[in-house]
């Protein structure tokens, strides 16, 4: 059997994705079927917990959850039920859902990927989802679940995705955390007929961006010593400490957010090289051509993804608006940018390095 709890509340306040399954106020427990994931319309699939080996399912009624610039704030903001599922009966039940083709859109985050995200669903023939908890609670705690296990929970994980209110059999677009590119080849084993993007940005302005949803957050400049640890977590996709080494001193009485982004900036584009050195087939854009040659590098992206009979001219209507209009990292909400010493300090960290990890290399692009 399945435990059903009403939502009776939930945690004022920005609360973290993590902590966002115990920020719900849940009522009494009741026992179901486990089946009604699959037949009761509205219950969607919020979150993995590693610890109890357990998935987390939440009722958000008829909501379309593509619609939301990120999916999990949205089941977190109208669950009205929560539903917990061993993985056994999680993992034996995906089968009976039909499969559909499926793009994985990855991304190092501040690259226009919630753009992306909404250029699909104008497209009318793409259903796109917006970073689902679930991929986020398997990169994040990687080490905690072995392969196996976590390759079956990804495929089950996306096939639930196509029981969403909304969905209505287009091809499935799973936009992801940028962390999620920690377990790129673990997708690419469970979705073996998928299609592969990546967005990406040039250093400079993506430190620059990453430093505007700081101050969004409340962050600073100068990066406190008891936050470093959560702050380097959080941006590195759990990477090790020792990652660091050599391109920032974690440890020292200063450390600026600008050399903290920068070298999670290089660590990410050589992350992304082992990916494709893994075989991962990724088509690889940058945030610069999909915003200043709009109709041309969509239309390959929509070859890419088998939507040739995407529509253009609504997808182009998606660069009219905010992508994070109504969140807290809304471009009306005023930030500073990095200043020209900052600027200095990011140019002198890829100035430093060695190929295949410099600045000035560029990252492999599709045609």
């Amino acid at each position: 059997m399945a435990r059903a709890f009403t939502v009776t509340g939930r945690q004022d306040g920005q609360v973290f994705m993590p902590d966002m399954v115990g920020a719900l106020q849940l009522g009494a427990a009741v026992d179901v079927s486990p089946e009604v994931v699959l037949t009761e319309p509205g219950w969607t699939l919020f979150s993995f917990d590693l610890a109890a080996s357990e998935a987390v399912f939440v009722d958000v009624g008829p909501c379309d959850l593509s619609q939301a610039p990120f999916s999990y704030q949205r089941q977190f903001e109208i669950a009205q039920r929560v539903l917990r599922l061993p993985f056994a009966d999680v993992l034996g039940m995906a089968d009976a859902i039909p499969a559909a083709p499926q793009v994985h859109l990855f991304n190092i985050g501040h690259c226009g990927s919630t753009l992306l995200h909404n250029v699909f669903n104008q497209t009318e023939v793409a259903w796109c989802l917006s970073e689902p908890l679930f991929v986020f609670d398997l990169a994040m705690g990687r080490d905690k679940v072995v392969d196996e296990v976590r390759v079956a929970l990804l495929r089950a994980g996306c096939a639930f995705m196509r029981l969403f209110p909304g969905y209505a059999g287009q091809v499935q677009v799973l936009k992801h955390f940028s962390q999620a590119l920690m377990i790129a080849e673990d997708c690419q084993r469970a979705t073996p007929d998928a299609r592969f993007l990546f967005l990406y940005r040039d250093a400079e302005s993506w430190c620059n961006s990453v430093y505007g949803f700081v101050q969004r957050m409340g962050g600073q400049m100068q990066v406190p010593k008891d936050e470093r640890e959560f702050v380097w977590w959080i941006m590195s996709g759990n990477m090790t400490l020792g990652a660091a080494a050599g391109l920032v001193d974690m440890t020292g009485d200063v450390l600026m957010f600008d050399e903290l982004s920068a070298a999670v900036w290089i660590l990410q584009r050589d992350r992304f090289h082992q990916v494709v050195a893994a075989g991962v087939p990724m088509r690889a854009t940058p945030y610069e051509a999909l915003v200043a040659d709009r109709e041309r590098t969509l239309a390959g992206i929509f070859a890419e993804c088998g939507l040739p009979d995407a529509d253009m001219e609504g997808a182009l209507t998606a660069f009219d608006s905010d992508s994070h209009a109504g969140t807290a990292t809304a471009r009306s909400v005023p930030v500073e940018r990095l200043d020209e010493a900052a600027l200095a300090r990011v140019r002198g960290m890829l100035a430093g390095l060695r190929p295949p990890l410099t600045g000035a290399e560029p990252w492999l692009d599709a045609g």
